[in-house]
């Protein structure tokens, strides 16, 4: 007997924190419709806002990608959607973001389906989002967390029970996160017009609070001091850039730290780094750190959330203390200095890579929506 298909929408807030580029979760909606199962589901998205530029990414995927056209506090919200799923013939809804979550639960218990509430950070709490989550804790049918540490925040934080709260590590297309040849490295190292003997430290980043990149600028004074010729990159956008710019300024730092803007082309960004910095002050999974372990560069991390799950201090990377400039400093001149500390950190890495695949993550949401189906 032939197997049914079952439609999956993921219902997002917002495709983009910029306006204009995808964020990490677009890009992840979009790798669940790549590798999904497509005889048994097919994988949808749909917006909370009118039509976004960083959608793209699923027209260019053939996948289809729907907008309410609402603000996120719209009422509006719950009847365009109930409609939207009944037109498409929608089986679960898969939410990712507090409107998401808060509108396509009520909206998911109309049309009697399942939902999933997904989180990919540890928040702060709103008073007025703890309060709608207290409401609708017996609408939720499954929770979906991306570390223990963000488990334990949607359970304490958002009101879900811990039962019902499933650990699926965010995931990444191993085939493409290997390091880069030469030649691709040397064309970018052209285009920054950086000389092959200067020593680069990276990070790939948002310019927002939670990712603590003052913290990590505060930190190069000390690492200048000891090593002149280190140059740090600063990949990303967000509302702190000027912010963070003054800042450089300030520190007189112009020659030492350079904003390199977004980039789609992390793989030979990361390959053309010596040393990825994470200075995160809050992190639910750490895409970032997954992909430099991947690639085979050495990381340096704060050690909070899901960053210390998926890596482990002085084995697969270095792990320091969060908000604390001196101590993220001392972690990149102990790295620097240390090459053979380095390779071996970058090495064990390289060998427990197969964890942050994207066909264990795909398999993993794709088991909790057979149980939701009871299929």
């Amino acid at each position: 007997m032939a197997r049914s298909k079952y439609n999956i929408l993921h219902v997002i807030d917002k495709f983009s924190m910029d306006g204009v580029n995808p964020s990490s979760c677009a890009y992840l909606i979009r790798d669940w419709f790549r590798y999904s199962d497509r005889y048994m589901f097919q994988v949808m998205a749909c917006g909370i806002k009118k039509a976004e530029p960083a959608a793209k990414i699923y027209e260019q995927e053939g996948m289809s990608c729907f907008f309410l056209g609402n603000g996120k506090y719209s009422l509006r919200n719950v009847s365009n959607l109930v409609r939207l799923i009944n037109e498409k013939g929608i089986n679960i809804v898969h939410l990712h973001g507090y409107s998401s979550a808060n509108f396509g639960r009520i909206a998911a218990r109309r049309v009697n389906i399942p939902n999933i509430v997904h989180e990919h950070a540890v928040l702060r709490i709103l008073p007025h989002q703890y309060m709608a989550d207290y409401f609708l804790r017996n609408m939720t049918d499954s929770g979906v967390a991306v570390s223990q540490a963000v488990k334990d925040f949607m359970n304490k934080g958002r009101h879900i029970p811990e039962d019902k709260i499933h650990i699926i590590w965010n995931g990444i297309n191993l085939d493409n996160f290997k390091k880069s040849g030469p030649q691709a490295v040397s064309h970018l190292k052209k285009e920054f017009n950086i000389s092959d003997d200067k020593y680069l430290l990276g990070t790939i980043t948002r310019f927002r609070e939670e990712k603590g990149n003052e913290f990590l600028i505060r930190a190069m004074p000390r690492v200048v001091k000891r090593h002149p010729g280190i140059l740090l990159l600063l990949a990303g956008e967000g509302p702190l850039r000027e912010k963070l710019t003054a800042l450089v300024n300030t520190l007189g730092l112009q020659d030492h730290i350079r904003f390199v803007g977004f980039r789609e082309d992390i793989v030979d960004f990361l390959s053309m780094v010596n040393l990825v910095a994470i200075p995160s002050r809050i992190e639910g999974f750490g895409l970032v750190m997954a992909e430099a372990m991947s690639v085979g560069t050495t990381v340096v991390s704060t050690d909070v959330g899901g960053l210390r799950e998926i890596a482990k201090h002085g084995q697969d990377a270095w792990l320091v203390p969060a908000d604390d400039p001196d101590a993220l400093a001392n972690g990149i001149i102990e790295l620097v200095e240390k090459p053979e500390l380095a390779l071996k950190l970058r090495e064990n890495a390289l060998k427990s890579r197969q964890r942050f695949g994207i066909q264990s993550n795909v398999a993993q949401l794709e088991d909790l929506y057979k149980k939701l189906l009871k299929i």
